[in-house]
């Protein structure tokens, strides 16, 4: 099909998650990294005693870890908790497991322990014996990693509706865990416009899209409280299938972007699409 390009439609919020599984960061900008990535997105992770890093559909309450990057290291909050700094230098080299979905299995790769304090603060959080690491530039870069994930403020409002009409729970744009949020009039942004971008830019870089982002239940879990709610995903199965029919639960995208590019909150993009 033709592609088309669209403007007038801009970057209404950017995020960072400092830590894999945690909160939220917000930010005025993404700085590109050497991957395409944000820069310091997902660099922290949390591994479980069995040694692999783990996730909000084992640990929800990991939500409520609100993370801050330092110019020398992490800052760390939640409810309940005292506010904990981890410093990038002076930590012990530890390994741990990553799951590979392409080739479904479980990767080795190398990092840094945070140490016994930071562990046992992670663990009061998430309710089980946890750790803090810090991934190397190797296990950040890994080629099955995906990037940046984009998703639509109308394809958000679109899901709240269908929850509103479902009797579900309150949804905002944090549920589906975007780097980028995209904003615009519906005539040139129509929800779940995200199924066919192939490609974003503006002056000084470009993100090309890679695949639909596939769901599992982490949609399901409240950003505020960490209750999860089973009808958050329901809702936007209901939606996949009737745009996807036959297809897997799709909300959002990924994408990789120009290394070295920085892309602001309110920079007007101009879009293609396959239709």
């Amino acid at each position: 099909m033709p592609s088309t390009s669209l403007d007038a439609v801009h970057v209404a919020a950017a995020y960072l998650y400092p830590v894999k599984a945690c909160g939220a960061m917000p930010v005025d900008a993404l700085h590109i990294d050497r991957w395409g990535g944000a820069e310091g997105d997902r660099r922290w992770a949390i591994v479980n005693a069995e040694g692999e890093v783990t996730w909000q559909g084992t640990y929800p309450r990991l939500v409520l870890i609100s993370p801050t990057l330092l110019p020398d290291g992490l800052r760390l909050e939640a409810p309940g908790q005292p506010t904990l700094t981890v410093p990038d230098a002076g930590l012990a080299a530890c390994s741990f497991r990553i799951w590979n979905e392409a080739a479904a299995r479980l990767d080795r790769h190398e990092g840094h322990d945070a140490g016994h304090a930071s562990s046992a603060w992670v663990s009061a959080v998430a309710g089980a014996p946890v750790r803090l690491v810090r991934l190397s530039d190797e296990a950040v870069g890994r080629g099955e990693a995906n990037r940046l994930h984009v998703v639509s403020r109308a394809s958000c409002d679109d899901a709240a509706a269908q929850l509103r009409r479902d009797g579900g729970p309150a949804a905002g744009v944090l549920r589906y865990r975007p780097n980028l949020v995209l904003d615009g009039p519906e005539s040139l942004l129509p929800p779940f416009a995200e199924d066919h971008l192939r490609s974003l830019a503006w002056p000084g870089g470009r993100l090309d899209i890679s695949s639909r982002c596939v769901r599992c239940v982490v949609p399901n879990v409240d950003p505020a409280t960490g209750d999860t709610d089973a009808r958050v995903l329901a809702a936007l199965a209901a939606l996949s299938a009737e745009r996807l029919p036959g297809g897997p639960v799709s909300f959002g995208c990924y994408g990789q972007a120009t290394a070295g590019a920085r892309i602001v909150r309110g920079q007007v993009l101009s879009l293609e699409l396959d239709f």
